[in-house]
């Protein structure tokens, strides 16, 4: 690692641990040691696969009660970048520690998503697929391994350094709808209003696609009762009972008419919305259009419209998060955008479209760092855990709406709790049409 990386990393653990400690490279090892204690933890197994693009990395899995440590999940932990040892994985030396594992390596590796940077195996959306990822490939996507090796991590210093007390973080629920389509039918023009009433009638056999019309006159000054995607009331009194801030992250511009919304900031039921979300202390966000991630003319342009709409209808204006639209991104040159805006304070792209887990090895939130500049970008990655799309759709892990699906997200959610993480969800109020729909949704938060 680099000087940059080091101190990045240092702040890594501080947030973890809540402890400052120094790293320090030498002669192919990183030590880790505490401004007020003697002795060291060092790490002598330094992997430069961990910092190189399109690296190839072994497998292994480590049982960490044969040594006398423990698992967070209670489960051998996965150990990317290295075969089954031969002794022990943890030795005591004198008064050094001597970990023969990289995990800080493994940390950069997942954080700054090394594996991604430059990938051509990208799906019709340009997105990096977790089917191509070394998680998926190896069984270990549904575990937040980063967040385990710094368990045992935490373990060996605690050993170390008997009179440290490290930081417990605690457990969050974060729950975030991307608000692609606040109405069924009214903003759409009268063209596509009936091609669109058409399928639903003629194909779904949806008789109540016949009031579309209605709905779109009705849809001026606010949204109209009777709009089948009109539930942002709903949405917010379940967050209410469940003491959940959800974040509503809004579309503010269109760089593809084919993939973005049909709604504009300046449309009164919008902004009325908006209003509504703010008043019930709810959240506000940002929801780049699909062909912002590359594109910074339209991304801050983007940023400044939903900014100045928010001063306009007297919102609180203060640093927002976000997500991209889709969750099209690509490391690291859209996380600079979102760096480089001081209106943005996290990002929530961070997960699969095509599968659950974790896909930065995480629950935890933390500050970005650019592998190809070697620099830290002034924005928080706030890891996405679940989608309801990807565990319910056809398309992907087709779960269903049913148990199957619910068990999924109750393990997801249950994992983030072991380690102290923030179970990250993110449903779609236009996939919240229905009661099946509704009581998995609160099942999933009651759970």
């Amino acid at each position: 690692m680099n000087l940059n990386a080091l101190r990045w990393m240092e702040a890594i653990l501080f947030d973890r641990y809540g402890i400052n400690f120094t790293l320090v490279e030498v002669n192919s090892t990183i030590a880790l040691s505490h401004p007020s204690c003697p002795g060291n933890i060092i790490f002598d197994q330094l992997n430069s696969d961990f910092l190189m693009v399109g690296g190839k990395l072994l497998f292994g899995v480590w049982n960490p009660e044969a040594e006398g440590w423990s698992s967070v999940m209670n489960l051998p932990i996965p150990m990317p970048g290295m075969l089954p040892v031969k002794g022990d994985l943890i030795e005591k030396l004198d008064e050094d520690y001597l970990i023969h594992y990289d995990i800080l390596g493994l940390a950069y590796w997942m954080l700054t998503r090394v594996e991604e940077v430059g990938c051509s195996d990208l799906d019709v959306h340009g997105r990096f697929q977790a089917s191509s990822s070394h998680a998926y490939k190896y069984g270990y996507l549904n575990r937040p391994i980063v967040d385990e090796w710094f368990g045992v991590l935490g373990q060996v210093i605690e050993r170390q350094w008997h009179e440290v007390t490290l930081k417990r973080r605690e457990f969050r629920v974060k729950v975030s709808h991307d608000v692609d389509l606040p109405s069924r039918y009214g903003f759409k023009t009268w063209s596509r209003l009936v091609r669109i009433m058409a399928g639903d009638i003629l194909i779904r056999g949806d008789f109540n696609a016949l009031a579309a019309p209605l709905i779109k006159l009705k849809t001026k000054n606010k949204m109209w009762s009777r709009d089948p995607y009109n539930n942002m009331k709903k949405i917010m009194d379940l967050s209410d009972k469940y003491n959940i801030k959800s974040a509503f992250y809004f579309i503010s511009g269109c760089t593809d008419v084919s993939k973005d919304s049909d709604y504009t900031l300046d449309h009164p039921a919008i902004q009325s919305l908006m209003i509504e979300i703010d008043s019930r202390n709810h959240e506000i966000g940002l929801h780049p259009s699909y062909g912002a991630s590359l594109d910074s003319a339209a991304f801050f342009s983007e940023v400044d419209n939903l900014k100045e709409t928010m001063i306009s209808l007297g919102i609180r204006v203060k640093k927002i998060g976000g997500r991209m639209h889709y969750l099209r991104f690509t490391a690291p040159e859209t996380f600079r955008l979102w760096g480089d805006s001081s209106f943005l304070q996290y990002d929530s792209s961070l997960g699969y479209a095509d599968h659950s887990g974790f896909r930065a090895g995480t629950a935890v939130p933390y500050i970005y760092f650019d592998p190809i500049k070697k620099c830290q970008v002034d924005i928080v990655i706030q890891p996405l855990i679940a989608m309801e799309v990807s565990v319910t759709s056809p398309s992907y892990q087709n779960l269903g709406l049913g148990n199957l699906a619910l068990k999924q997200f109750l393990e997801l959610k249950n994992t983030c709790r072991k380690v102290g993480g923030d179970f990250t969800l993110l449903w779609h109020n236009s996939n919240m049409v229905d009661n099946q729909s509704f009581e998995l949704y609160e099942a999933v938060l009651r759970g």
